[in-house]
């Protein structure tokens, strides 16, 4: 079989067109010539397409298939671990894997690290977080010394899986470390340090460090500034509005937040540009500017009712009528939420709405109904083990029974509120 039939068949198996495999280096047309033998390529070219198509120079020009290429030398298991990097990268786990078991099996104690995290990698990939954890902290102990490179990779998948397990110091711990030898050594892996700092900025928020966090963010956005790369700008953006807003600095979320919206219209990010335009509506409801809130939510619900983003919607729906609530806009809020009540599905949002039913009518003094909702509201929060929800409940029904005048159930209901606020803070 010629070199273009080869190149060709071993395109098609990855699902690659003509112009994955040309770009950046080549023109979809040379490719074109090689794969039907008008051009003979170099062998520099034929490297460069061998690692693109996950195999070794030897298959494309010898005649063993893949699967015979030996694993004796140095220099050929160093090759198979590059074809199982791109193969990884091209989301082929099955061959990946099988490639990485027949280097192990190799027992070269040399490549040891690299096995690891390359196994690691392949559940990293795939979001078996827990799975890659163990392996690619196995991988650190092997790893040579003289590689800082592939250890703050490996520190960032590290941080980035117990992110997303949502275990915020681990992720601290070696988004530090990862970060740490970034500075000290002072390695030019720009794209490591702006995911590290992404990672530390966001756990660090998390844990209610908000101005551990904005440091952080800062300084992957003046990094992803002064490189030209985008990553994640938008959600740092957001996030640096969200920190603000959790410190009271309801100016700084406001603008931080505005800019994240320009920035996701300009890359027509609707569901980002719906949370964006929702968050906005929530600061300016801080703020007191309850025209700008209700402004800002309305557009949010249109968004996310032509996006037919179900959650965001009902969140919409919930954020405008808390805000026709506290604006003592009583009967819009009793409305909006009557209207759309069946559309709010989500349980603990629609104990929320219960709520704010059962307090729009405890304000127009409709007892009877105040008392209705706010008991439904209440039980979806036991459901939900909603303590602090179930708090207010209670508090707000002792009110309306105090109103009724009816002292004793309005001190019974007021005990057992106190009683819950009370566990949380022994909690704490």
């Amino acid at each position: 079989m010629d070199i273009g039939h080869k190149i060709k068949l071993r395109r098609k198996e990855l699902g690659l067109t003509q112009a994955d495999l040309a770009e950046p280096e080549f023109t979809r047309g040379f490719i074109s010539q090689i794969e039907n033998d008008i051009t003979k390529p170099p062998l520099k070219t034929l490297e460069i397409i061998a690692t693109k198509l996950a195999v070794s120079i030897n298959y494309l020009i010898g005649g063993e298939s893949e699967d015979s290429v030996e694993f004796t030398t140095h220099h050929k298991v160093s090759e198979k671990i590059k074809i199982a990097k791109r193969l990884i990268n091209l989301r082929k786990y099955g061959d990946a894997s099988s490639i990485i078991e027949k280097i192990e099996k190799v027992g070269n104690q040399d490549f040891m690290g690299d096995i690891l995290a390359l196994k690691g990698e392949v559940f990293y990939e795939q979001q078996q977080y827990l799975d890659a954890i163990d392996l690619l902290k196995q991988s650190l102990i092997y790893l040579h010394p003289h590689d800082p490179i592939a250890k703050i990779d490996i520190y960032v998948k590290l941080a980035d899986s117990y992110m997303n397990g949502q275990k915020y110091d681990e992720a601290i711990d070696y988004g530090f470390y990862g970060l740490s030898i970034i500075k000290s050594n002072h390695h030019e892996e720009r794209l490591f340090e702006l995911k590290l700092l992404n990672i530390l900025g966001y756990c660090h928020c998390r844990r209610g460090e908000y101005k551990q966090g904005i440091r952080y963010v800062e300084e992957a956005l003046s990094l992803s500034d002064a490189i030209q790369i985008h990553y994640n700008y938008g959600a740092l953006k957001m996030l640096r509005g969200l920190a603000h807003t959790y410190l009271k600095d309801y100016e700084k979320g406001i603008r931080y937040t505005k800019e994240a919206l320009h920035f996701f219209k300009s890359t027509n990010a609707i569901q980002e540009i719906v949370g964006c335009l929702t968050n906005l509506g929530i600061l300016y409801k801080y703020t007191y500017d309850y025209e700008q809130a209700i402004h800002f939510l309305k557009e949010s619900l249109i968004a996310a009712e032509e996006a037919h983003l179900h959650y965001h919607k009902q969140n919409s729906l919930y954020e405008l009528a808390d805000t026709f609530l506290v604006a003592h806009q009583y009967e819009e809020a009793l409305s909006l939420v009557e209207e759309n009540l069946q559309l709010i599905q989500e349980k603990r949002l629609r104990g929320k709405t219960f709520y704010i039913l059962g307090s729009a009518h405890a304000s127009l003094s409709n007892w009877a109904e105040a008392i209705t909702y706010t008991r439904q509201a209440l039980k979806l929060f036991e459901e939900h083990d909603m303590k602090r929800w179930q708090a207010k409940s209670l508090t707000k029904l002792a009110e309306i029974y105090y109103l009724q005048g009816e002292h004793q159930a309005s001190h019974i209901h007021y005990q057992k509120s106190l009683d819950i606020y009370e566990s949380l803070m022994e909690a704490e």
